[in-house]
């Protein structure tokens, strides 16, 4: 078995808790969790957790210069849509760890 069968053996869940993104399909969850956007998130947040001083919405994944800022960015339009993206992806989170639990038990 080459190593592109196995990969597409894998099931991946249907959403992205760190992109806030849901999928339709098992391919379109492996064509995320491969790629750039996915990954250049994934190293955002790490740089983040090796500065832990200043103002990042994680939400967001954005680092604002004070508290002000980033509190006015919490009531911002954008900021408010990934918030209930990201309420509604812990949703399907909950969901899918149920789920599997009754699968596995």
């Amino acid at each position: 078995m080459d190593s592109q069968e196995s990969s597409d053996r894998i099931q991946y869940p249907p959403f992205c808790e760190l992109c806030l993104t849901k999928f339709s399909t098992n391919q379109n969850a492996q064509i995320h969790f491969k790629g750039v956007q996915h990954y250049n998130r994934i190293m955002v947040m790490r740089l983040k957790s090796d500065k832990p001083d200043g103002f990042f919405c994680e939400i967001c994944c954005c680092e604002l210069n004070t508290q002000l800022v980033l509190e006015q960015h919490k009531q911002s339009p954008k900021h408010l849509k990934k918030h209930a993206a990201y309420i509604e992806i812990m949703q399907l989170k909950e969901e899918y760890l149920r789920s599997n639990n009754n699968i596995n038990n």
